[in-house]
Order: structure tokens, then sequence, then C-alpha cells
């Protein structure tokens, strides 16, 4: 499964709107000419997010990782995750993940790196009993909330769907949704679902880092933390970027939420050490 990199299109007398949609449009670009190909499978970056109980229908229990390409020199790294998964239930969440379990690929890479998704791809292609790919590609927001006016920015965030790109809204909907559905075994077999970029941070920090406010309950501040952390260095801006406008939504749109601090830690470098 994948998902086509296209925003909904705005009126046309909203200039301002339309001018940030052209910026984040070439976040494509920009994207193509930082990201490195390939990569080598790192457990020290798979975390466990969240988990969904056994249900009393016999439903088995679901389970949300978060971590880097999950590829080494000869391809998928099936055994390498499966070990990280597991070592990382026992440490971070104080369980043990069943003895078999589906594993669901949830990949943010984009077309530009076909080199590692053709992997992904082949190995659940050759191996349809072990698990399924979806691919969710990600690229980030070129424009910070912060660079616009305040009118503009909330109008912004309270329809973020509506030209933002990566969509967090409906992201992190698709995200939950995998998450509480049944895998390729069933609903009676556990299933496992793995988000991931290439490095684990930046992308996946984006996304994760909006289900940790979505779902758990984080702050924006806490949730920017741990994804300063994962590789002991800053998200990337255009990540950050896509998530500070996620908490401008949240804030705005949900009122539970209404006290969210958006602010981005003046800091932050020193965070990330």
């Amino acid at each position: 499964t994948t998902r086509p990199l296209a925003a909904a299109p705005m009126s046309s007398g909203h200039t301002a709107v339309s001018a940030v949609l052209a910026a984040v449009v070439a976040a494509v670009t920009t994207t193509a000419a930082v990201l490195v190909a390939g990569g080598t499978f790192n457990p020290d970056r798979v975390h466990f997010i969240d988990r969904v109980a056994a249900g009393a229908d016999g439903a088995a229990p679901r389970f949300l990782f978060r971590g880097d390409e999950p590829l080494n020199a000869t391809g998928f790294a099936y055994d390498a995750v499966v070990a990280a998964l597991r070592a990382k239930a026992r440490a971070e969440g104080g369980f043990e993940l069943p003895a078999t379990f589906t594993l669901t690929d949830f990949s943010l890479l984009n077309i530009i790196e076909f080199g590692d998704t053709r992997y992904e791809k082949k190995f659940f292609a050759a191996n349809a009993d072990k698990g399924n790919y979806i691919n969710w590609p990600l690229v980030g927001d070129v424009v910070s909330p912060w660079s616009l006016d305040k009118s503009v920015r909330t109008y912004m965030a309270k329809h973020l769907s509506k030209w933002q790109i990566d969509d967090l809204p409906a992201s992190v909907a698709k995200l939950r949704a995998t998450l509480e559905a049944a895998g390729v075994g069933g609903a009676r077999v556990p299933n496992v679902v793995y988000v991931h970029c290439e490095a684990g941070e930046d992308r996946t920090g984006e996304l994760s880092g909006s289900y940790y406010m979505r779902h758990l309950n984080w702050t924006f501040h806490r949730a920017l933390t741990f994804d300063d952390h994962v590789e002991h260095r800053l998200i990337s801006k255009y990540s950050l970027h896509a998530f500070n406008w996620y908490c401008f939504y949240l804030k705005l749109t949900d009122p539970t939420r209404a006290a969210l601090d958006c602010s981005v830690p003046k800091n932050e470098t020193a965070l990330a050490v």
C-alpha cells in the first residue's frame, strides 16, 4: 500500500496559504538533495510507543514501535529487527512480546528512496506470512509556523489538512488505525507495527511526536526532546516545522489541548546532547 504525495487545493483567495503550499512542495526536492542512500539497521534507535490490549472477543494484542531503516548488507534485517523489538518491549514497555507475531512495516520513505523501499517490498512479497508493507511517505514542511503572522498561522493550523502535504491529522489517524487493525495473520494473531524512515529521527520523529501528543497526551516539548535524543542530534528543521504545525493544530482544534505550548525551546540544541 502506498499513499500518493498530494494535498488538497485551497481557494484562490488565500494567497498566503498558497505561497506556503508552494514552498512545502519544494520540500520534496530539498529532501532529495540531502538524503543518502542505504543504511545499516541500528537497534539503539528502536523504541516502544504504544499498544492495544487483547480484546474480550479474542482479538490479539497489537504493538507500535519506531526505528530506523530495517536493512542490513544483504536486505531486510528481519531477525535483527525482531530481536530489537523484543529487547525494547522488555526494557521500555515492561512486557514480553508474544512468541509469534506478524510485522507491519510502516515506511515513511519517498519515491526517491526506491533503492531502499524495493528491499522492503521484496521481503514481504516473498514472506507474506511474516507481515505486510505500507508506504506512507512524508517530506516535512519548509515553512515554520513561527515565520507567519499570528492570524495567518492560526488559520493555516486550523485547516492543516487542506494544505500540508504530510497531512499529519490524517497521518496520525492512519498510524493509529493501523495499530488497531488486525495484521495479515488475522484478528487472533498479534501484530507489531514498525514505523520508520531512514535515520529513525526526522520523519519518524515528526509522525511519532505527533502521535505522542495526540494519543499519549505528551506535551510538544516532551515529544521534541525525545526525538532529539534518538540520534543525539536535532530533528531536521523540515520535520520540526511539520511537527510544530501539528502542535498548533491540536491546540486550536482540540479543547482538551488548548494549553499546549507550541514554542520551540531556545535551548533545543542543549536538549539533544
